[in-house]
């Protein structure tokens, strides 16, 4: 309850009067509950910044090889991970608003975009934790933290795409991926929740080692791993490539060879190498409230180890910043990031 020294406020002229007690009401007035929503664009707002999968990484290092990378342990405080966890939307929600009314395929991905999920929880079919965990993760504040981080290394990897806009990273313009208002944003972020289905006949693995496409500048996952999934692998391995390495279609080519043929980016889509030219470095583990992100270049060579069967799917967040690479004329081979 607020006090009010009347006394005090007596001897003071009329409109300083007035001014204390009107400040001392406003300490009355409720405050918002979370569950009510805020702002992530709010610098004020403190509540979102527990959001933040990224809240702890001044305490980790990034790592350079074999690519710009961070794994980040226990991201989220508990409460909060506990709470998405809780509220993760059902696999029936997360398969019905990626592709509608197909049936689930076994250890498959699907996903709701940002722009979806935002939909589905105002038709309330998905928790407001999620709608406030995925608006920040699609905010300017988001993405500030990412440049605060990994600035120095995506302005590496990327140098021809920062000379052609003029800008630096931290004065980009953020939008939302898929978000017809945001189309003229320097960088497009999603969010999306997603799950693996589960393993229905035989151990296997959902992506193999592959190359993302050309237009994402970073990409970062968080696992929610629930207590009963007794599962092996669904890891996340990161290579290197000690020799020439070659994808295996020639659609799935790299950067470079995609730029000769000069196909847009949505041509291209993901480039999958043969695993015995690789080396495995770095195993980032399929573990609860574990993130990993990373900078996205024609070396950023990643897959998904085998998982064994199970009836539990794999859940987790995709946080993506994309790069309009369409926009900007002559060619991609001039925005493309570098190579080895």
């Amino acid at each position: 309850m607020a006090v009010v020294n009347r006394s005090a406020a007596k001897s003071l002229p009329g409109t300083t009067r007035w001014s204390v007690v009107f400040s001392a009401c406003l300490l009355l007035l409720p405050v918002r509950a979370h569950n009510e929503g805020f702002d992530p664009a709010d610098n004020s707002t403190q509540e979102s910044d527990k959001l933040s999968v990224l809240q702890r990484g001044q305490y980790v290092e990034v790592q350079s090889y074999p690519f710009p990378h961070i794994i980040i342990p226990n991201a989220l405080p508990t409460h909060i991970y506990d709470r998405l966890v809780a509220a993760f939307p059902s696999d029936r929600t997360v398969v019905g608003l990626s592709n509608g009314a197909k049936p689930m395929r076994s250890n498959t991905r699907y996903h709701i975009s940002a722009r979806r999920m935002l939909s589905a929880t105002k038709r309330g079919l998905c928790d407001p934790i999620w709608r406030d965990f995925v608006k920040y993760h699609t905010s300017s504040r988001f993405f500030q933290e990412v440049v605060q981080l990994f600035g120095s290394a995506i302005q590496a990897e990327w140098p021809r795409l920062l000379n052609a806009t003029g800008k630096t990273l931290g004065s980009f313009a953020v939008g939302t991926r898929g978000d017809t208002r945001d189309s003229v944003a320097d960088l497009q972020l999603d969010c999306q929740v997603g799950i693996n289905s589960p393993v229905r006949y035989r151990r296997s693995s959902v992506r193999g080692p592959h190359v993302d496409k050309l237009d994402k500048m970073f990409s970062a996952l968080l696992y929610l791993r629930v207590a009963d999934d007794t599962s092996t692998g669904g890891d996340l391995n990161l290579y290197s490539c000690p020799s020439k390495c070659s994808p295996t279609t020639w659609m799935h080519a790299s950067f470079s060879h995609l730029l000769r043929m000069d196909l847009p980016p949505a041509s291209g889509e993901d480039y999958y190498y043969n695993p015995s030219d690789l080396s495995l470095e770095v195993r980032c583990p399929y573990a609860a409230n574990t993130l990993v992100l990373f900078v996205n270049s024609e070396r950023a060579i990643h897959a998904v180890s085998s998982r064994s069967v199970t009836p539990v799917s794999r859940k987790l967040v995709n946080f993506i910043g994309t790069v309009p690479l369409t926009r900007y004329t002559p060619p991609l081979s001039s925005l493309r990031p570098r190579g080895r």
